[in-house]
This record gives structure tokens, sequence and C-alpha cells, in this order.
């Protein structure tokens, strides 16, 4: 557990409720740093890891988990404010729990942790997008009205949740053999 890479990712699990509490707070920009921050975490923890075979299963757990503790709570928060579809939200924020209790199953079975697919790493970064526009939105003129925004990342979130169910038909298939 001594390793860069792992430091990170709890680094993000640290994150999450911080940044949650500051949305909560209508503390936007220093959410924003920090979630920015975060996701950064989690660009370098996998760099660091597999640069310097630092690639652990303890990191291939901790990893998703720390994502889901930071894009959740904020895509939920972005819901109730009413900028996000709260139908896309539980639907995705259903099916990443899901996925990630099915994947702690089949670890306590076979003892092997399956890596992230790119159809999941890209709706992680998708997801960093959304959440970094609806925050922005709250602290800058971006230059178009909310609901024109509400448009551009509702439909972004429905991409997101395409990629997500179909890397998820790949992983449940894996999962079910």
């Amino acid at each position: 557990m001594k390793s860069l890479a792992n430091n990170l990712t709890i680094s993000r699990i640290i994150l999450a409720p911080i940044i949650l509490l500051l949305l909560l707070s209508s503390q936007y920009l220093y959410a924003l740093i920090l979630f920015i921050l975060a996701a950064l975490t989690d660009y370098f923890d996998g760099y660091i890891a597999r640069k310097y075979e630092q690639e652990s299963q303890m990191g291939g757990i901790l990893d998703p988990i720390a994502d889901k503790l930071v894009v959740i709570p904020c895509l939920i928060f972005f819901s109730c404010s009413g900028l996000l579809n709260p139908i896309l939200v539980g639907i995705l924020a259903s099916r990443d729990i899901a996925v990630t209790v099915i994947r702690l199953k089949d670890l306590k079975k076979h003892e092997v942790y399956d890596k992230a697919n790119m159809m999941g790493k890209l709706k992680t970064v998708l997801s960093f997008v959304i959440l970094t526009l609806a925050m922005l939105a709250h602290i800058v003129e971006i230059g178009i009205s909310i609901e024109v925004l509400g448009y551009i990342v509702n439909g972004l979130l429905f991409l997101a949740l395409v990629l997500s169910l179909s890397g998820s038909l790949k992983f449940l298939k894996g999962s079910v053999a």
C-alpha cells in the first residue's frame, strides 16, 4: 500500500467529501479546484502505477471506488440543483454502484480484479468534463445560458450513460461466466 499511485488514489477518496461539502455551501470555486485536483490524481495514479510498475490489486480496487466517491455525489448534487437530468444520473449512479458490488464479489470468489475497460475510462473522463462545466457555470459567465448548458451537459451525460452501459455488457458477460 506504500506506493505513490495508491497514495494519490487515497487522496482522491479524502477529497470526495470535502468537494461535496464545498458544493453544499456554494463554494463552487474551491470545489472546482479540489475537483480538478481529484481528476488529475485519477490520471496520475494510473500513469505512475504503470510507468513505475506499482500496479496492485489494492490500487485496482480503490481507484474505481475513489472515482465513484468523487463523481456520484457531485452528479446527485447537480441533479438536485436542476442542472442534470435525475433519471440519467440515477441510472448512471445505480450502474456504477452495481458494477462495483459485482467486482468486489468476483474478487472475493476469484481473487482477480478486472481492469477498467476503455468505455469505463471514457465515461469517467466525460463525467469529469460534465461536472467541471457545471461548477464553472456557477463561478464565471461562460457565454451561454443555463438552459443551453443544461442541454449540453445532459447530452454529455447521456453519452456517458451509453458508454457506461455498453462497457457493462462486456463486464457482466465475463462476470456471469
